[in-house]
């Protein structure tokens, strides 16, 4: 029998994992920058692909807009075709951080300071990726979506990690990524039922933690006693 510790740390991994989901719902399916680049890409007509690989070619190397907008207005507009948007997705990401890469290794610190507008942020991050640990840590800022992914390419460039490992890093984390992500936004689809059913979801996980949370204290007391 799982005690109230585990318990917890169980809802824990659900009330992050639902309310993940629920987020990227509201955020991402539901908002007028996915229907903003729904119109541009239908403006393409039969050049749809096209212009989806070329936005996400741009918000690598240039424009700072979230990869998963432009990843969720793929999906909507050609939701057959899952697999082939996985594998050219996966591939002009690469091609983009390789550009970003090679831009970071040619200028810079004034590339890096460009993109971050902010020269803290671009010392903050130099000292990070220059630690003993840099090889695994970058692996799961590429792996985990809460890390300036862009940024840090060029930082990776500008201190000229191994080019190997960093092609490697981005190839796995961001196929796993993508793989996961994908999969979860098909599977729950995009509709208002699903939102609701999520949100009703996250509301009773959260009452089941506080009563978890009040157990786990009145536990605690009465073994002080």
């Amino acid at each position: 029998m799982l005690s109230l510790k585990q318990k917890n740390k169980i809802v824990d991994v659900l009330l992050v994992l639902i309310g993940f989901v629920l987020f990227f719902e509201i955020l991402f399916y539901h908002s007028a920058v996915v229907e903003g680049l729904i119109n541009f890409v239908e403006k393409a007509g039969t050049y749809g692909w096209i212009a989806i690989l070329f936005l996400q070619f741009i918000q690598v190397v240039l424009i700072p807009i979230p990869a998963y907008f432009i990843t969720l207005t793929s999906m909507k507009m050609y939701p057959n075709d899952l697999p082939l948007l996985f594998v050219l997705t996966l591939a002009i990401l690469i091609l983009g951080v390789v550009t970003t890469y090679g831009i970071g290794r040619k200028w810079g610190k004034k590339a890096v300071i460009w993109a971050a507008g902010d020269k803290d942020e671009y010392e903050k991050w130099l000292a990070v990726l220059k630690s003993k640990k840099t090889n695994i840590f970058y692996f799961l800022t590429i792996l985990f979506p809460i890390f300036p992914d862009d940024i840090l390419c060029l930082v990776a460039g500008s201190i000229r990690m191994n080019f190997w490992w960093f092609l490697g890093c981005n190839v796995v984390g961001r196929a796993i990524g993508l793989i996961t992500f994908m999969f979860v936004f098909a599977a729950v689809g995009n509709s208002i039922i699903t939102i609701i059913v999520f949100a009703v979801i996250l509301i009773l996980l959260t009452i089941y933690k506080i009563t978890l949370k009040r157990r786990e204290k009145n536990e605690l007391n009465s073994n002080r006693k």
